[in-house]
């Protein structure tokens, strides 16, 4: 199997390279005799690694093993610095990636069905698009930057963060509504070309804009925005876009007069609380069938 030896490195093994190690297009088939310590990047990229196995343990800088033929994340380093890319490969789980990741992380254009393993946290963006991923359960706790989930099978956004720091892309999925979404997204947010039929869910704000093009089942959507409190900068849909501005009159309205509908609704439920409060001490005190 060609290794970096057949590309005219020595031996590394266990010892610590003072260096970037990059490999670009060199049917590189095995990590046998790398170094177990990078002080650089790590640049693996098309070639035919089918494994992790022999992989450098430490890497201070970036992890680039993207476009090979990888099955596992097993054998991954344990520690690294920078970004990490796994992207197109063959890779099924996360099972052996590090749960910290100092930069960006990327295993888009993999095989995927489930974020299991995945890390906790990631100081960079997210993005595992173009996948086979159903739900988000085990979702990072932290993500620095924006998310993109585009290309994949999702039928809920439960397991989201209440709120994202960044840009949230959910397109391309098969979601018929917004349950489980962010209340808020400090960034754009893309569900266009789903399978919805309604914009209920937990979503309330939009800091840039909302696109839910291409979703051929969903109908009345200004009324649905309104309906919903869903706050954005600017709309884009299949029955047209347009700014806030456009709605913001009917917009608070039909909010304001939800609110009180809301405080009506608590406050006539705590005087029929105080009545049978009252009811009670009385029967306590004189022993009467009220």
């Amino acid at each position: 199997m060609k290794s970096i030896k057949d590309l005219g490195y020595e031996d590394l093994t266990g010892q610590e390279l003072n260096s970037n190690l990059i490999v670009r297009n060199k049917n590189l088939e095995t990590l046998k005799y790398c170094p177990y310590k990078v002080n650089g990047k790590v640049v693996i990229f098309k070639n035919n690694l089918t494994s992790l196995k022999y992989c450098p343990k430490e890497i201070n800088g970036d992890f680039l093993c993207f476009s090979n033929k990888i099955t596992s994340l097993k054998s991954s380093p344990l520690k690294v610095l920078g970004n990490y890319s796994c992207s197109n490969n063959k890779i099924k789980t996360l099972e052996g990636v590090i749960k910290i990741i100092n930069g960006n992380f990327n295993c888009s254009c993999n095989d995927l069905t489930s974020l299991k393993y995945c890390p906790k946290e990631i100081n960079g963006y997210f993005d595992c698009s173009e996948n086979k991923i159903t739900i988000l359960d085990e979702f990072p706790h932290k993500i620095s930057s924006y998310i993109n989930l585009n290309n994949n099978k999702l039928i809920t956004l439960k397991g989201l963060p209440k709120e994202t720091t960044n840009n949230l892309y959910v397109s391309k999925n098969l979601l018929k509504d917004l349950e489980g979404s962010p209340e808020i997204i400090n960034g754009d947010f893309d569900c266009s070309e789903n399978n919805l039929i309604t914009l209920k869910g937990s979503l309330k704000e939009v800091k840039g804009s909302f696109n839910c093009f291409n979703n051929s089942d969903l109908k009345n959507i200004k009324d649905q925005i309104i309906k919903y409190g869903i706050k954005a900068k600017y709309y884009l849909s299949d029955e047209g876009n347009f700014y806030f501005e456009d709605i913001k009159e009917e917009f608070e309205n039909y909010q304001n007069k939800k609110l009180e509908e809301e405080k009506n609704k608590e406050l006539k439920k705590e005087r029929m609380k105080q009545i049978s409060e009252n009811k009670k001490n009385i029967k306590e005190d004189y022993g009467l069938s009220i």
